[in-house]
C-alpha cells in the first residue's frame, strides 16, 4: 500500500534498514526508520583529537 501511494520504494541494497509508517493522535504519518541491524555491521572510526593541538 505505501508502495503504491509513493512514500516508500523498493530497495535491494545490503545496508538497508526497514521503514514503517505511525499514526500519530492528530492523524499525520510519522516516518520511523529501525536501524539497529545496520548499527551492529556499521564499523567506528575514531579520531585521535589530540593530534591537533597547536594547530590552525
Amino acid at each position: 500500500e505505501l508502495v503504491d501511494k509513493g512514500f516508500i520504494r523498493p530497495s535491494f541494497s545490503p545496508w538497508g534498514a526497514p521503514v514503517l509508517f505511525v499514526k500519530m493522535k492528530d492523524g499525520t504519518m510519522r516516518l520511523c526508520v529501525d536501524y539497529r541491524q545496520l548499527n551492529k555491521v556499521t564499523v567506528l572510526q575514531y579520531y585521535l583529537f589530540d593530534q591537533l593541538k597547536g594547530a590552525k
